[in-house]
């Protein structure tokens, strides 16, 4: 079963509308054009996926912010790849 922070990756790719490539430092100065081609509709989608979304970028845990939670979730996941990188040089003594 997938974790809580794939499935909700995956609601969100299929709820926004994703750039047909990703932007890089050479786009930067063509910003201004690159947003203002988005339309109305585009723009609508996007508010709708962030709307749908927005515990997941809320930090205050009281409101049901979710942000703390997959963060943990993301550094687990790195540490627990960087740990599968030395199983064979991994020493159990100090876990």
């Amino acid at each position: 079963m997938p974790s809580s922070a794939a499935r909700f990756v995956r609601r969100l790719n299929r709820s926004v509308i994703l750039p047909p490539r990703r932007l890089n430092n050479a786009d930067l100065p063509n910003l201004r054009e690159l947003l203002r081609s988005v339309t109305d509709e585009q723009y609508r989608r996007l508010l709708k996926g962030v709307l749908e979304h927005r515990l997941a970028f809320s930090w205050n845990i009281a409101k049901g912010g979710k942000a703390f939670d997959y963060t943990l979730l993301s550094l687990r996941r790195k540490y627990l790849n960087l740990k599968s990188l030395y199983v064979g040089t991994y020493d159990r003594a100090t876990q």
